[in-house]
């Protein structure tokens, strides 16, 4: 469950989930992973005893969800290569529901080591599959459950407004299922944050054959991207203040600069935070835009407030400097310190603040 990133969570302005019980007595679950339990898990994992596995479609009829009618296709014969693809029976399925839960991704069969996919287009019919489910709705809110681990074009259901929430649940292995109807239910609060950056089309993605690091990773990004590195919201809200900053580092590596900020827990919910520190350099013409230097993933009561406190290394601060003698070197000068729950200055960000300071070396 830790790993769930909630990317979406939006009902005409308010939260859609955690589902409130009993809600959504007539639902659907369609889409290739619904109860194909080998994508359940990614590349290199170990012999599955399929009778133990929970999947997606298992842990929702374990919820009050679709109590009166709980619909299923997976409309994909071919599991997530969805080349075969019968969109009747998944409109069927769809008709006349309170709720539409779709499942999309890839697998460990389309994303693997030494078979690296060539776009990030959903697999072939997934996004009729997307679209059937929503024109054969009605007006039902739609949640889209997605299993993969390279980033994926899911624009139109971030856009779509019918889409009211996006779960990212990557390859959630054996108690898939469980860990889904939890933070759909509301039984867990979802943290999880994104370990890269998704961009919003393969334009934004460099050459392969250009090995220079522009536009690549988090830290060298300049475009707008579909979502940003470290991005995840929560059943919950946070606030960031008093932040601290005291340094002893120089540019020799000795020292270290001392960073403590407050963080309460403002909403209704408990949960965690994950508490994100990134510097930015000035004036360094090799350095990057901006480095994760510290991260803190800690347990807050509601209402509450905590201390979280990082340790930053000049190491941390490296850069590497071109020319016939190229090195490491920890430039001196004036850094800028960000600490909050996400990056500082994102278009599709989460409600929390993000704070700043400076420090020098």
């Amino acid at each position: 469950m830790e790993t769930i990133v909630l990317m979406k969570n939006d009902n005409d302005g308010s939260p859609f989930l955690p589902l409130a019980a009993d809600n959504f007595k007539k639902a659907c679950v369609v889409g290739p992973f619904i109860e194909n339990a080998d994508t359940m898990f990614g590349d290199y994992s170990p012999t599955m005893m399929t009778d133990y596995i929970v999947t997606p479609l298992a842990g929702i009829k374990t919820t009050q969800i679709g109590s009166d009618l709980l619909n299923y296709e997976d409309g994909c014969t071919d599991g997530p290569a969805c080349e075969i693809y019968d969109g009747y029976k998944v409109r069927t399925a769809c008709e006349g529901v309170d709720l539409v839960i779709v499942t999309a991704g890839l697998s460990r069969y389309l994303e693997h080591e030494g078979h690296d996919i060539s776009d990030i287009y959903l697999p072939g019919h997934q996004m009729s599959l997307l679209t059937d489910a929503e024109s054969a709705s009605g007006s039902a809110p739609i949640i889209l459950l997605l299993f993969n681990a390279n980033p994926l074009d899911i624009s139109y259901a971030k856009s779509n407004p019918r889409f009211a929430a996006i779960l990212e649940a990557y390859y959630p292995g054996q108690e898939a299922g469980v860990a889904i109807a939890n933070v759909l239910t509301g039984s867990y609060n979802p943290a999880g944050r994104l370990p890269n950056t998704w961009p919003a089309s393969l334009d934004q993605v460099p050459d392969m054959i250009d090995y220079t690091m522009k536009e690549r990773t988090y830290r060298y990004f300049t475009q707008e991207p579909l979502y940003p590195f470290g991005y995840g919201l929560s059943f919950t809200t946070f606030n960031y203040s008093d932040l601290n900053v005291a340094s002893t580092a120089n540019t020799n590596g000795e020292g270290s600069i001392a960073v403590s900020v407050t963080v309460m827990n403002t909403g209704t919910m408990d949960g965690d935070e994950v508490t994100q520190a990134y510097v930015k350099w000035d004036n360094v013409a090799e350095a990057p835009n901006i480095q994760l230097v510290g991260v803190s993933r800690k347990f807050i009561s509601k209402g509450q407030s905590i201390t979280v406190s990082f340790t930053i290394k000049p190491e941390q601060l490296q850069v590497w400097i071109n020319g016939d003698d190229g090195k490491w070197s920890i430039p001196g000068g004036t850094y800028s310190l960000f600490v909050g729950g996400q990056q500082p200055d994102q278009k599709v960000s989460v409600p929390s603040n993000v704070l700043s300071a400076t420090f020098k070396l």
